[in-house]
């Protein structure tokens, strides 16, 4: 009797694997209902396409440099790099120019990916095929991480939890922008978080079985990352340096160049390879395309004077209150929008914007946990400091990704550029940043009940506001997909919810509530 339990028990399906199946499967069935504007299989062709496609082709035609030929009127300019002496001339404004050919300053993974699909279906993919998959790998990706997280690093945390904050992670106004606009740049981003996120998989899968394996599977998602998004190479140092120090810990050094190795090879070939690409197409391993690009005049591309506009813009930004579905949406970009004092610094130091933005602590009000997660990082830090230095794993494991997230933040403020997108490429690193701070702070609360329930409502509360804000927020959007494509749809949601809403505001006019509760009722 006892043996057939013991089977039988061996056969059930672990419950955790039943959750991330579930959540998966509804972030997995919204996010393609929402980039099809409802109409799946069919998806709607935005007025500007996704070049990735056309990069896939000019693969499949065997050249590096787009089909599309540079017109005679761009050729015969002295400077096309100018703006004013290109201003009349007809030219592909997203490219980059040399020597007569465009090309992509973008990574080239997502196009290889293209490339591959089209030339299995023989006709060209959805734009938003890339941004689906990555979206949806992502979620996996990131559930499994944090269920390892907790039960390696915190394993009294509350075993659901992790569902709270994958759906903060994930469902939110940053990723629902890219997922409503599947053009270039959305692209790479979301590639590069999956890819991202599946080499810090693979290094915690070795973490727990100590396989050589997945360090190798570790340095291939790394590459495929950086071959993605250029960026993320800022990110995945400070992961590289973890593993220097946990393999360095275990093994002797003999085996520990032994393990680096495998680690470092398969992602040296990708830079190998990123190098041998920008030398055929530019003449210079280094060269992204970054300098030749058309599509803003660029005078510095880092600048440490566009950092505090660039904290305002990126975590203050407001919001568009609305009283009407969606109720939520990006704030227009203006200069005025800045402080009197940083109006002047970011002018000169010749900084752009994208007309749409949000900060990240309007748009997905989650972040705001970072403020009480700060002074605990400090406490907790300075408790190994009083133990001589000598730090626990799961700290250090924080402290890398925190540095990593830390070193994507600092590129964005002085980045030249800012724009809502960017922000992906720093909040899942963010999310597991908070998700950490919570579960220590939950270990400290443990003998005080009263005050960890107060921690999971809030954390509860903040992660539910980030959600609903994000599936509203999400259908005002630019280019506005359900509007264009399925307006019928749209108007029938609009409805429902613009009824809701008066039915709420009726409630509260007929009890007299006071004006704030109105206001809440707008972002609730």
């Amino acid at each position: 009797m006892l043996k057939l339990k013991e089977h039988l028990k061996s056969c059930l399906i672990p419950f955790e694997t039943v959750l991330i199946i579930l959540v998966c499967s509804i972030l997995g069935g919204y996010s393609i209902w929402y980039a099809s504007s409802g109409e799946f299989p069919a998806f709607p062709k935005p007025g500007k396409q996704n070049y990735y496609i056309d990069l896939g082709e000019a693969f499949l035609h065997g050249q590096v440099s787009m089909l599309e030929v540079p017109s005679s009127e761009l050729v015969a300019l002295k400077n096309p790099y100018d703006f004013a002496q290109r201003k009349n001339v007809p030219y592909q404004r997203d490219y980059s120019y040399y020597r007569g050919k465009y090309f992509l300053y973008w990574g080239p993974v997502p196009g290889l990916a293209f490339a591959g699909v089209e030339a299995i279906l023989h006709q060209p993919p959805p734009d938003a095929l890339v941004v689906l998959i990555s979206y949806i790998g992502l979620s996996c990706l990131l559930s499994i991480v944090l269920i390892r997280i907790r039960t390696q690093l915190f394993p009294a945390a509350p075993r659901p939890s992790w569902v709270v904050f994958i759906l903060a992670g994930l469902v939110n106004i940053p990723f629902f922008f890219l997922l409503g606009r599947p053009y270039v740049c959305e692209t790479a981003i979301l590639a590069g978080q999956f890819f991202l996120f599946m080499g810090l998989l693979c290094w915690m899968m070795y973490m727990q079985t100590v396989r050589p394996v997945w360090l190798v599977f570790a340095g291939l998602g790394w590459g495929l990352a950086l071959g993605s998004r250029y960026n993320l190479a800022i990110s995945i140092l400070p992961l590289l340096s973890l593993m220097a120090l946990w393999i360095g810990q275990e093994d002797k050094w003999k085996d520990y160049w032994r393990k680096w190795l495998l680690l470092l090879v398969p992602l040296a070939l990708f830079v190998l390879g990123l190098g041998i690409y920008n030398f055929v197409r530019f003449g210079n391993p280094l060269e992204t395309g970054l300098t030749y690009q058309l599509t803003v005049p660029v005078h510095q591309y880092l600048s440490a004077a566009s950092v505090p506009s660039k904290l305002y813009i990126y975590f203050l930004s407001p919001l568009v209150i609305l009283n009407k579905f969606p109720f939520v949406k990006p704030f227009p970009f203006s200069y005025q929008l800045l402080p009197v004092w940083l109006r002047a610094v970011s002018r000169s130091s010749g900084q752009l914007f994208d007309p749409d933005m949000a900060g990240l602590l309007m748009a997905a009000p989650f972040t705001w946990l970072l403020v009480l997660g700060v002074p605990l990082t400090v406490l907790w830090g300075k408790s190994h400091l009083g133990s001589g230095l000598v730090f626990s794993r799961r700290f250090v494991f924080f402290a890398v990704i925190f540095a990593a997230a830390a070193a994507q933040l600092l590129f964005l403020l002085m980045f030249y550029y800012g724009a809502m997108r960017f922000l992906v490429d720093l909040y899942p690193l963010l999310a597991l940043v908070m998700v950490m701070l919570v579960w220590r702070m939950d270990e400290m609360l443990r003998p005080m009940p009263g005050l960890r329930w107060g921690l999971w409502i809030l954390v509860s509360g903040l992660a539910i506001l980030t959600v609903v804000m994000g599936l509203l927020g999400g259908f005002d959007i630019s280019p506005h997909l359900f509007k264009t494509y399925n307006p019928l749809l749209y108007s029938r949601i609009a409805a429902l919810w613009d009824g809701y809403y008066q039915y709420m505001k009726d409630i509260l006019d007929a009890l007299r509530f006071p004006a704030a509760l109105h206001f809440l009722l707008h972002v609730l």
